[in-house]
């Protein structure tokens, strides 16, 4: 929410509040096993900073399914309600940018004042501009940097299973493609 009042809709920002969010998650708890594995503390931090990035893919993922897919919560776009940025929001800024004021003006109303009239609408906006493709060609990109991440080609099993986990985190998303 910080991202919307301080007004910062674009990639880097977004990318380095999901890192922060969600990558700790995943990060953490393969850095406590490789220091207890008895990797040096540089070590075992520079493998858990590698998978920082399934953090990201995580939120990538989560963003696309609250409108385009099924989260389980009963109604599509509650980010979109919430005034939450999105990798949605930023894809889409970066093709127009002069839909910046309104959907800023989206994002800053009440949460009953956004209809579903408004979510069907930003929604077919975000798959006509190409937004939707370039979120998902954005978690494709996050996804090969994990299967060819320097820390981890020194770690084949841990590698595998990043590799394994990346790809599972993002398989709901491959059907979301226009094209």
């Amino acid at each position: 929410l910080e991202l919307l009042k301080r007004n910062w809709l674009g990639r880097t920002t977004y990318l380095r509040a999901a890192l922060g969010k969600s990558g700790p998650f995943f990060s953490l708890p393969v850095e406590a096993a490789a220091l207890a594995a008895g990797r040096e503390p540089t070590r075992a931090r520079a493998i858990g900073d590698a998978l920082l990035a399934l953090g990201a893919l995580f939120q990538i993922r989560d963003d696309l399914l609250d409108l385009f897919g099924d989260k389980g919560r009963g109604q599509r776009g509650n980010d979109l309600r919430e005034g939450k940025v999105s990798a949605l929001i930023v894809t889409h800024l970066e093709r127009r940018p002069d839909d910046r004021e309104a959907l800023v003006e989206l994002l800053k109303r009440d949460r009953d004042a956004t209809r579903d009239e408004d979510v069907a609408a930003w929604s077919k906006r975000f798959t006509e501009s190409g937004a939707l493709d370039d979120a998902c060609a954005w978690a494709d990109e996050l996804v090969e940097g994990l299967t060819r991440s320097a820390e981890l080609a020194v770690e084949p099993g841990l590698r595998a299973m990043v590799t394994t986990c990346a790809k599972s985190i993002a398989g709901p998303i491959e059907g979301l493609r226009s094209a």
